[in-house]
């Protein structure tokens, strides 16, 4: 999770970068910009997807990411810094054994 500003360089954005051979599982979030190129089973949420191919700079495309929502086999834990609109819910009972 990335949220922030670049805080070696304040005037540059901070960026979440998942590589082309990489593979995440879980949520990934971004409070400012995301550059995903690899496999993402899961969530993506992000204030912009940012991709560069010379000499242009787009906002918000994707390309050469595999995101599968479904292989994700839980409901995921929302950072708290988002709006409950989701709700709350049990995933898993755990009891000590006796």
């Amino acid at each position: 999770m990335i949220d922030g500003v670049n805080e070696e360089n304040p005037n540059k954005f901070a960026m979440m970068q998942i590589d082309t051979n990489s593979m995440v599982t879980g949520v990934a979030y971004s409070g400012q910009y995301s550059e995903i190129k690899g496999t993402l089973d899961g969530i993506s949420m992000t204030e912009r997807y940012w991709y560069y191919r010379f000499p242009t700079t787009y906002l918000n495309w994707l390309t050469d990411a595999v995101i599968d929502r479904t292989r994700l086999d839980f409901l995921p834990v929302l950072p708290i810094i988002l709006p409950d609109k989701n709700g709350y819910a049990i995933f898993k009972t755990f009891e000590e054994p006796s």
